[in-house]
């Protein structure tokens, strides 16, 4: 059932792109092509490029049908965190089998209502808190988190095998090459693995062997990376992630500085105007979108520091994540239904009894990491799939009697949230791709059409008049085989100024290099001399003439 709704809600959104997806398919690129200068990312973790890279390297398709491949990559990575879920809830039944004979017994959810349920909580984190549709690899994360929760729970119910923590450090390594924000939850598993053996003689020297493994994968990735910017470094998804959120650095922008507190930026995009603000980024980075290609680049500087207002307003946008992951649509009957189960039992075992609870310290410190720096529901989603499951499979009652009132909530928790999310995904209704996605590839392919038309070729440079990270996205320009390595980024400004600023504006666009400009809204009347509208695609497109 679980995969059926996931092929469904890959295929409708097979056309969805957001700009993450743009950096880590023009990433990809780079590998096929054997430019490997441009392949070392200090923001945009390997693993996922590599997978892209594979992929659209075996189906050779053009890029109108790369995303098709993309979502279906996607669904592979679903298929892979469903056999690592399931070795997770095999791993807890067997731990709950051990259990000694009274807590066994009286389990308020006897085996299968835990599975039914289990797998339910399972598909609604995927679908609802992931999705197949954003091109990121928060399934690749998931994938390797209920993986981590499966040996975990091997190691606390007696597996000492040298192989089992030899395995854990590889799956750790793994996840670090996905999302650098891995490795410090990795420590925590590794610290988890010890306590789960409750034998620090006998922990010690196979915790070495797992953090070993780990460093066997990790460490190239890390040495590479610190070569390339010339410090130590394991990624600066974090560093900038902190300033963005907590000291208001702006993101998705031609940072220049400002607060000394926030560090000055040691090679910024270049201002070509200062009213209407206009900038340009050159060739100092790939992509087709270079300000989002490598962000560590334009943000080389930055010094996050701590703010207790920041920090503040970053912790209440958590409380606001995790009560919409908790409270806000069917997932609230988890709550419910826990809550009535528990006045009913009144009873969970010991900590030491309780399935998963080596899980806990890994889970909780990813929770708090995401809630002090910046989270959002896919981040956390296989944390919290992992601790909905250990806290049902934790409750026990001393009575046998009354338990079907138990099993009909768990079933009735179970069949809702698989109804819903089958609602969602099977209706025929159901648009190919939403707004916040990006509004599906289709437009953008006719943009890209016209400027192809027009004689934009690879590589061409084009300027942009608005927010290429905006509603709409500039997908197009990696269509188009584009850069966009120019912005106005007061869009409203420019078109408000007087004849003479907006063509000086132009006028520096087109020595920059850019050859053509592409705007998002139409001409004001009288303002839009020379612009033509690109067919049925709402943006507008101008030919640059460095003499005009």
């Amino acid at each position: 059932m679980a995969s059926v709704l996931a092929a469904a809600q890959a295929w409708s959104g097979r056309h969805a792109i957001n700009p993450d997806g743009i950096s880590y398919l023009d990433i990809a690129d780079a590998y096929l092509a054997g430019d490997f200068s441009n392949v070392v990312n200090g923001y945009w973790s390997p693993l996922y490029s590599w997978l892209l890279a594979g992929a659209l390297g075996v189906a050779r398709v053009g890029f109108r049908s790369e995303l098709v491949v993309v979502h279906a990559v996607n669904f592979g990575l679903f298929l892979c965190s469903l056999v690592a879920f399931s070795l997770f809830v095999r791993e807890l039944i067997r731990f709950r089998g051990k259990l000694p004979g009274e807590s066994a017994m009286t389990a308020a959810l006897p085996d299968w209502v835990l599975v039914a349920l289990a797998y339910a909580i399972f598909t609604w984190s995927s679908l609802s808190l992931i999705t197949l549709s954003v091109v990121t690899p928060d399934l690749c994360v998931a994938a390797v988190m209920y993986g981590v929760a499966a040996l975990l729970l091997r190691i606390q119910s007696g597996g000492r095998r040298w192989r089992l923590f030899a395995v854990l450090g590889g799956i750790l390594g793994m996840g670090y090459l996905a999302k650098a924000g891995v490795l410090p939850l990795a420590a925590g598993s590794l610290l988890a693995s010890g306590l789960a053996m409750r034998d620090w003689r006998a922990a010690m020297p196979r915790v070495m062997v797992a953090a070993s493994c780990f460093c066997i994968l990790a460490a190239p990735w890390v040495a590479v990376l610190s070569a390339s910017k010339g410090r130590p470094t394991f990624g600066d998804s974090g560093k900038l992630n902190y300033a963005w959120a907590v000291n208001d650095v702006p993101i998705f922008a031609n940072w220049q500085g400002g607060d000394p507190l926030d560090g000055t930026p040691l090679h910024p995009p270049s201002r070509l105007v200062e009213h209407p603000a206009t900038f340009e980024q050159g060739d100092r980075v790939a992509g087709s979108l270079p300000l989002w290609y490598d962000p560590s680049f334009w943000y080389e500087g930055v010094t996050p520091h701590f703010s207790l207002h920041g920090q503040l307003e970053v912790l209440t946008d958590a409380a606001h994540v995790y009560d919409y992951i908790l409270l806000r649509g069917p997932q609230a009957l988890l709550v419910v239904g826990f809550a009535l189960i528990w006045l009913r039992v009144r009873r969970v075992p010991r900590l030491r009894d309780l399935p998963s609870a080596v899980f806990l310290l890994p889970s909780a410190a990813a929770l708090a990491m995401y809630a002090l720096v910046h989270v959002q529901p896919r981040y956390v989603a296989a944390f919290v799939t992992v601790g909905w499951v250990a806290l049902f499979s934790a409750l026990a009652t001393p009575r046998r009697r009354g338990q079907h009132a138990l099993v009909a909530v768990g079933l009735a928790m179970a069949l809702t949230l698989l109804g819903t999310q089958a609602v969602t995904a099977l209706d025929p209704r159901r648009p190919v791709a939403s707004e916040w996605e990006g509004g599906g590839a289709e437009g953008h392919w006719r943009v890209a059409t016209s400027l192809r038309a027009m004689g934009v070729r690879r590589g061409d440079e084009v300027a942009y008049v608005g927010d290429p990270f905006g509603p709409l996205r500039a997908y197009w320009a990696r269509l188009a085989d584009a850069r966009i390595t120019a912005n106005v980024a007061e869009p409203d400004a420019f078109w408000t100024a007087s004849p003479a600023v907006r063509s000086a504006v132009l006028r520096k666009l087109a020595t920059s290099g850019a050859k053509l400009a592409v705007s998002d809204r139409r001409p004001p009347p009288g303002s839009g001399a020379g612009w033509r509208p690109l067919s049925r695609t709402g943006r507008y497109v101008l030919v640059l003439d460095p003499k005009a």
